[in-house]
């Protein structure tokens, strides 16, 4: 008998005709799942077929095609019995996108299953790149963010990861950006991972320097920074920083030797002048220090004449005689100041009309007396 079909069994002589049995035989081939479905990353995937077959008589018909072309009879197999695996390897290589699958199975009963599905090749790694920090950057903020940008054309981004010194992966889900905060000063390496719907998975690494220290900066000349008074014209502002940063002086870039000295000739005008001087490294840190000088174009020339000892007259000699005259001058105003002092009148007995008489009249009486004693 077979599926599907009622069965007579008779017995007996010719004046005993029995029917014994008359049974139908619910028989079913299921196709119960497959794969591969939704999206791959392999080229050459194998087709799997889960299969359910209640009474097991093998298979008279298989036929496996994708996008229309026969998988060859010597690439599948069969694993199991009742319930069993049905695997095709395919032959060719496929392309990127979606391809589809048809599978039919005839058992020896005659019972036949169909199906059909699709699924997606991606087998091109996603495109990422690190759009800031540029490699080899110079960072001077402890917290550092991380930007990127990736794409894929064929299952499309599933999510990104990334990390910091070999450290853990962090999903970032499918942001394109990341912040690492507190990043001590050095050096330091982020990988970011870009994962597609399919699996594939594709690294790239960005290098930068966090250095969130100042340069130092010192000046040399003049003495700290300050010129009281000078009669040159010309000063030079001497310095050191460190050797890998800039100076400006007035914002007039200055050169910086490899051992972080550099100098600067100023011309000066006349009163004062202010210099800011500022050194930066290459994270952007700058410290900015001041030099101050007063210029007396007056005071140069008489250093000009102490210098040629013009007439024999030297600027020491001058300061020295201006000296004697302010003392003299000091003398003379206090000797005016005594001879305009008040005169003091002295009391002396009344004269024969009742007045008193002064110093100066006693004075020319003594006088008169004294005359008169001359006389022979």
């Amino acid at each position: 008998t077979t599926p599907w079909e009622y069965a007579t069994l008779s017995t007996g002589g010719s004046n005993n005709n029995i029917k014994i049995i008359s049974r139908y035989i619910p028989y079913t081939l299921k196709i119960t799942n497959y794969s591969p479905t939704g999206v791959v990353d392999s080229r050459e995937p194998v087709i799997t077929i889960n299969y359910y077959d209640k009474v097991y008589s093998e298979f008279k018909y298989i036929n496996i095609t994708i996008d229309g072309v026969k998988i060859p009879s010597y690439r599948v197999q069969i694993t199991g019995t009742t319930s069993g695996t049905i695997t095709a390897e395919v032959p060719f290589m496929l392309a990127d996108g979606e391809h589809e699958v048809r599978v039919t199975l005839v058992d020896q009963g005659g019972n036949t299953n169909s199906t059909s599905w699709m699924f997606t090749v991606d087998a091109i790694l996603s495109s990422l790149e690190i759009t800031s920090p540029s490699n080899g950057a110079v960072l001077s903020n402890s917290d550092v963010t991380i930007s990127w940008s990736g794409s894929d054309s064929t299952s499309g981004i599933d999510h990104y990861e990334v990390r910091i010194d070999n450290g853990s992966w962090i999903n970032a889900g499918t942001a394109t950006q990341y912040t690492f905060t507190s990043v001590s000063d050095g050096t330091h390496t982020v990988d970011v991972k870009a994962v597609d719907v399919a699996g594939n998975n594709v690294t790239v690494t960005v290098s930068f320097t966090v250095d969130t220290t100042a340069p130092t900066l010192e000046i040399t000349s003049p003495s700290n920074g300050y010129l009281p008074l000078t009669y040159n014209k010309v000063m030079w502002i001497n310095g050191t920083t460190d050797p890998n940063a800039t100076v400006t002086i007035n914002g007039i870039s200055v050169a910086v030797d490899s051992n972080g000295d550099f100098s600067y000739k100023a011309t000066l005008v006349e009163g004062k002048n202010v210099f800011t001087v500022t050194a930066t490294d290459s994270a952007g840190n700058s410290v900015t220090k001041t030099v101050t000088a007063l210029y007396l174009s007056q005071l140069s020339e008489i250093q000009n004449k102490n210098t040629r000892q013009d007439n024999g007259i030297s600027l020491n000699q001058i300061l020295g005689w201006i000296g004697i005259i302010l003392a003299i001058i000091a003398l003379i105003i206090g000797i005016a100041a005594l001879v305009r002092k008040p005169k003091t009148s002295v009391s002396y007995p009344v004269t024969p009309s009742g007045e008193e008489k002064t110093v100066e009249e006693e004075s020319k009486e003594e006088e008169n007396r004294e005359a008169e004693n001359l006389k022979p």
